[in-house]
């Protein structure tokens, strides 16, 4: 090899050497943006690990607060139609899943003593009718109390099954009560006109006229009980 060919595979040399020095010096730039991805990554994993955490503990806060209110707020109005033997709680079946079980009911549970010994049951099937519907719409007061609900709450016929009079005389009472303590109107049905009219500050008869249309009727208590031969046998309401 003269000196011209050893100057040109020289100069090759060079010039492939600066294309791999080029190419080196673009990878590890390349190297050194995915290296600071990867650290600015790893640290948003952790801050969002954290939020998680963080997040679900106050989920957890809130779901124990919400449940609280809604066991304190339906007990209160069990107690004042069944006496303070009864409560309402919620098995959220907590001990289940710290054991590792894959168990997420939530059941609604009803504790009272009965011949001197605590029982604790479920709503449906296990308890009556009356009860049932005295728990339904303290749930459904309560939530609306969560939600600071302040219109006019419906009940059509809700607690037709609620059949002993005192019972249905303290919960006339509470109704009156809640009604007035929480100023939310009440609106409901009712074929026992002789206790819910009472506490009532309107009362409307539907009634069918001569051509068989329903008719409604405004009506004070005493017209209307004297319409439908109804005496007052059972305690007065705003007496208890």
């Amino acid at each position: 090899m003269n000196l011209i060919e050893c100057k040109n595979f020289l100069d090759d040399y060079k010039v492939d050497l600066n294309t791999q020095v080029n190419l080196r010096d673009d990878l590890m730039q390349r190297i050194k943006s995915l290296e600071s991805k990867i650290s600015d990554n790893k640290s948003l994993k952790n801050k969002l690990v954290k939020s998680i955490a963080l997040l679900n503990r106050i989920a957890l806060e809130k779901k124990k607060e919400f449940f609280d209110f809604l066991e304190v707020t339906a007990t209160t109005f069990i107690q004042e139609i069944y006496g303070d033997d009864y409560a309402v709680f919620f098995d959220t079946h907590d001990e289940q899943r710290e054991k590792g079980k894959n168990d997420f009911k939530c059941e609604i549970r009803i504790r009272s003593v009965y011949n001197g010994a605590i029982l604790e049951t479920g709503v449906v099937n296990s308890r009556g009718g009356g009860l049932i519907e005295v728990v339904g719409l303290a749930f459904s007061f309560a939530l609306l109390k969560f939600k600071g609900y302040q219109g006019p709450v419906l009940l059509d016929e809700t607690l037709k099954h609620l059949s002993a009079d005192d019972k249905i005389i303290k919960l006339a009472s509470f109704l009156k009560e809640y009604s007035e303590s929480e100023n939310i109107q009440l609106i409901f049905t009712s074929h026992r006109v002789d206790v819910f009219g009472k506490p009532a500050n309107q009362i409307f008869q539907v009634k069918h006229n001569e051509e068989k249309h329903a008719l409604v009727v405004e009506m004070n208590y005493d017209d209307l009980m004297n319409e439908m031969n109804l005496s007052e046998d059972i305690e007065a309401i705003d007496e208890r």
